[in-house]
């Protein structure tokens, strides 16, 4: 079952919700998909072709770098237009009440309102181990909230 639930986690296969079991066919898609969507080879902006994983690695981090930069040209001009079509529906008081401090208080009205059993982040610790642990935290947070 531990194998199984391991090829279940690494290639997310339906297949096995489904009834099918640790079977030759589904060892055999796994290494066939696993070939299809291996990169081998890519031309670079030169239309030469390059095949070492250093070189793949260098071409793609750079094409996907200048792909994602944005130009560096005077948009004061484009941001001023665009936010001149936006509706201004907060007023002065909801500006204050969001730029308030947060309270102890409403801190932890969160987190004890927060469903048990529930990842928080890449940390791992679930809900339940904040609410048991609330005495402790409580002093961590009010202090950072003082800080802030």
């Amino acid at each position: 079952m531990q194998e199984e639930k391991l090829w279940q986690q690494k290639y997310r296969i339906n297949w096995l919700k489904c009834g099918e079991r640790n079977t030759t066919f589904i060892h055999k898609t796994m290494i066939h998909h696993r070939k299809n969507n291996r990169i081998l080879a890519l031309k670079n902006q030169e239309g030469h072709l390059i095949h070492s994983q250093e070189d793949l690695e260098t071409e793609l981090n750079h094409y996907f770098s200048s792909l994602l930069k944005e130009p560096r040209n005077d948009q004061d001009h484009d941001i001023k237009k665009i936010n001149k079509n936006i509706p201004k529906i907060l007023t002065e008081d909801h500006n204050k009440m969001i730029q308030r401090k947060v309270s102890l208080k409403e801190v932890e009205d969160v987190v004890m309102g927060m469903p048990n059993d529930k990842a928080l982040g890449p940390d791992g610790f679930t809900i339940d181990f904040y609410k048991a642990c609330w005495p402790i935290l409580k002093l961590e947070v009010h202090t950072l909230l003082e800080e802030s």
